[in-house]
């Protein structure tokens, strides 16, 4: 991926999409920005008409005016914020979804992605719109107009600003230069830290029972000692131009205080000038301070764009699929080939037709491929070779979220959403009581769901009721027959189950080919090797045998 192509990529989008409402943030800072010019002419008038003058009225009038003005600007910057945090909020919104389905298909695909970071990465790319680097860049336009005045009240005063204004941003060039590396290094050391901490922290279980904490913790002190270290080093880079800006904002007040003094004892400048050439300083170099104070926030945005461009890059909308038919649970495997690595083969020239309403069972070694020929029927896997049809339509041409419910899947890693039981069984939509508590009965489980605290209200899931791994597969198997799906996709199905979850799956078998439903299975288990009507037997990722006797192979 190239980083510069990223960036092009994203900017053109933002200055496309949100062009009016960066046009009227603009506006907003230009008035702001001129408004600003008032408590300078308010005490330049203060010191050379009002004390000299010592009017009242004069003071009164032109202290109303400055009120009204500031007032004025004070709304313009109110403004602009606004504008700038709900163009944030916007931007956000309108990638979320298509990072949610980016990440989504990353996982799906087995792409290197962490779903959390990339909402994570969307949060501070957000920061762009209301950052102090940015209102930096808004005003740093305005920066020549302060100098321009500087110049009007003299032009040594001129000159010292501009002298100022190229050490800050000599400095804030040096900064992003100096710590860019080894601040991005430091982040992307952070990232894979948290990820190897979170996955230890899945196997908290395992570690504890095998007493394997000390040597995890070794391993753990000394990734996060170099974490600590690149963070150390990163940080004390940023640091060094913090300090050198501090001491340079500090010079710059009493430089110009200093230089006014002198030009005020010669008859060059008035007392009034003089104070205000020390606030017009502060406001041409303010611009260049906030850049520098956050640039670190700045850069860490700009490398969120790349990482949300990288994971984008992954997802592609493509045509729009329509095709939704109903499904009569034919499925046709043409010269199938899966080579993710470009070493082995995982699937190596599967061909396989199967009838609908056919009862078809994969066995075989384990590594033989027989779980990658389910997901491939599922569509999930990535940049394989072949063709795979239901009926006469290619899977890739199915809107799945519209066949989704014909079809039902258990996997080896079978999982409770958080939510209710029945919405669970429900497949998370709107829940079809009837539906679901027929689910339930065929797969035996009616009766103990009525046991739950809630029934099919109790929550389950993360953090949840908690339910034995036999319970959890035989929701996951009513969720698969919820609404009698078409085509029933079972990767070992009988795990976890007990002899009353072994009645229940006999069940879902029956009441499947008695409606005329497609099974597909792999299982090690001999049991249910009967009344299918065809035995794949797979090794080495190929098909080395189709057997429509089963009996064969309990000889």
């Amino acid at each position: 991926m190239n980083f510069k192509m990223v960036d092009n990529y994203l900017l053109k989008l933002i200055f496309r999409k949100y062009s009016k409402e960066l046009i009227l943030a603009i506006i907003l800072s230009s008035i702001a920005n001129i408004l600003m010019l008032v408590p300078t002419i308010f005490m330049l008038q203060v010191y050379d008409r009002v004390m000299v003058s010592h009017s009242e009225i004069t003071l009164i009038v032109i202290g109303l005016i400055s009120l009204i003005l500031l007032l004025s600007m004070s709304l313009a910057e109110w403004l602009r914020t606004r504008v700038m945090i709900s163009l944030g909020s916007s931007f956000e919104y309108s990638l979320s979804e298509k990072i949610f389905k980016a990440t989504f298909l990353n996982k799906l695909n087995t792409t290197p992605s962490n779903s959390i970071s990339s909402f994570s990465d969307l949060a501070t790319a957000k920061q762009l719109f209301s950052g102090s680097s940015t209102f930096a860049l808004l005003d740093g336009p305005w920066t020549p107009l302060y100098i321009v005045v500087m110049f009007m009240l003299h032009p040594w005063l001129g000159y010292t600003a501009i002298l100022f204004c190229i050490n800050l941003t000599f400095i804030s060039w040096m900064a992003g230069k100096k710590t860019k590396d080894s601040k991005d290094s430091y982040l992307e050391e952070e990232r894979e830290f948290n990820e190897y901490v979170h996955s230890k922290l899945q196997n908290a279980e395992v570690i504890e029972a095998h007493g394997m904490i000390e040597s995890i913790k070794k391993k753990w002190w000394s990734r996060h000692s170099s974490v600590v270290q690149s963070s150390q080093a990163a940080e004390d880079k940023e640091f060094k131009f913090i300090t050198l800006n501090k001491d340079l904002t500090i010079l710059k007040q009493s430089f110009a205080l200093g230089l006014g003094a002198i030009l005020v004892i010669n008859g060059e400048l008035s007392v009034g000038s003089m104070i205000a050439a020390t606030l017009l300083m502060t406001r041409a170099t303010a611009p260049i301070d906030l850049m520098l104070s956050g640039w670190k926030n700045f850069q860490q945005s700009l490398s969120a764009l790349k990482r949300l461009e990288i994971t984008l890059s992954s997802f592609e909308s493509g045509d729009v699929k329509v095709i939704s038919p109903s499904l009569q649970g034919a499925i046709n495997i043409k010269n199938l080939n899966w080579n993710p690595s470009k070493k082995h083969f995982i699937l190596n020239d599967i061909n396989l037709f199967i009838q609908p309403g056919e009862f078809n069972l994969i066995y075989g070694p384990s590594g033989s491929g027989k779980s990658t020929v389910l997901k491939a029927i599922l569509n999930l896997l990535p940049d394989y070779e072949g063709k795979i049809l239901y009926d006469s339509y290619s899977i890739k041409d199915l809107n799945w979220f519209e066949i989704g419910h014909q079809l039902g899947y258990v996997s080896q890693n079978y999982e409770l959403f958080d939510g209710t039981v029945a919405d669970n069984i429900a497949r998370m939509g709107e829940i079809d009581q009837e539906e679901v508590i027929n689910a339930a009965k065929i797969v035996g489980i009616h009766e103990f769901i009525l046991r739950l605290p809630n029934g099919y209200d109790t929550t389950v899931g993360i953090n949840s009721y908690n339910l034995s791994a036999g319970q959890t597969q035989e929701l996951a198997l009513a969720r698969a027959i919820y609404k009698q799906p078409k085509i029933l996709i079972l990767d070992e199905p009988d795990s976890n189950l007990d002899d009353n979850g072994m009645k229940g799956l006999f069940n879902i078998f029956n009441d499947a080919k008695s409606r005329g439903c497609t099974i597909c299975m792999v299982t090690h288990n001999k049991e249910l090797f009967k009344d299918v009507d065809k035995i794949i037997y797979m090794d080495s990722g190929r098909i080395v045998n189709i057997d429509e006797f089963s009996t064969n192979l309990n000889q």
